[in-house]
């Protein structure tokens, strides 16, 4: 593909970083790489997808959607180049891709079948610092999520279910109820949701799209909220 250095680009990623410029060429040489283009609007992850093979969003930037609540509310973000695309289901029992995502500009993605990887891991230890590290974030914002939510807070509900959900360089984050009024779901949640609601908005920490989707337009102010 191009307009981009392979070298540059995989050393860039955080499953590589790290890496010389000839362990990557090595690694180069000996895996098969396959790349695909998506024109914008097209289905990158279907959302019954199983992740079978190490794949990244290489280029361009992609909508995802991600289910919470069995699927009763959505949490939207814009992902750029550099993501994984599930690369923490990649291992273990459950394999499924637990959301969708489409192109919103012309992407390109780069993907490596899961048995090449192995062997990499097997015979790198850069590689597999990296991959462990990788899965232990992963693994350990779920657990933050119950340690560290407050269940009477507005705030701190919604800045742990964005912040289990996207990563530091999503934009465009949104959180959205499918089936009734954003705010009508979280009041069954609450008792003074109306109240915390009015608060939020205020102070611009977020702000109403339309009567089911609530914006975020800063992750960081949000988080600050919730710390404090």
């Amino acid at each position: 593909m191009a307009g981009y250095s392979m070298f540059e680009t995989l050393m860039s990623l955080p499953l590589f970083k790290g890496a010389s410029a000839e362990q990557i060429s090595a690694f180069v040489e000996k895996t098969h790489l396959a790349f695909k283009t998506y024109n914008p609007g097209e289905t990158i992850v279907s959302g019954k997808d199983s992740c079978r093979t190490l794949r990244c969003l290489i280029s361009g930037e992609m909508q995802v959607a991600h289910p919470l609540f069995s699927d009763n509310i959505m949490v939207h973000e814009t992902a750029p180049a550099g993501r994984f695309i599930g690369a923490e289901r990649l291992f273990g029992l459950d394999n499924h891709l637990r959301f969708k995502a489409r192109a919103l500009t012309r992407c390109g993605t780069m993907e490596l079948p899961k048995s090449q990887y192995m062997t990499l891991l097997q015979t790198n230890q850069i590689f597999l610092m990296n991959c462990l590290n990788y899965l232990a974030r992963s693994a350990q914002k779920g657990c933050g999520v119950l340690v560290d939510a407050d269940a009477g807070s507005l705030a701190s509900l919604i800045a742990h279910m964005v912040n289990v959900t996207t990563t530091h360089d999503s934009r465009d984050i949104s959180v959205e109820s499918v089936n009734r009024p954003v705010k009508e779901f979280f009041a069954n949640i609450l008792c003074d949701a109306e109240r915390q609601f009015a608060a939020l908005e205020s102070d611009g920490i977020i702000s109403m799209a339309n009567d089911r989707q609530l914006l975020v337009p800063s992750i960081e102010r949000l988080m600050e909220l919730v710390e404090k």
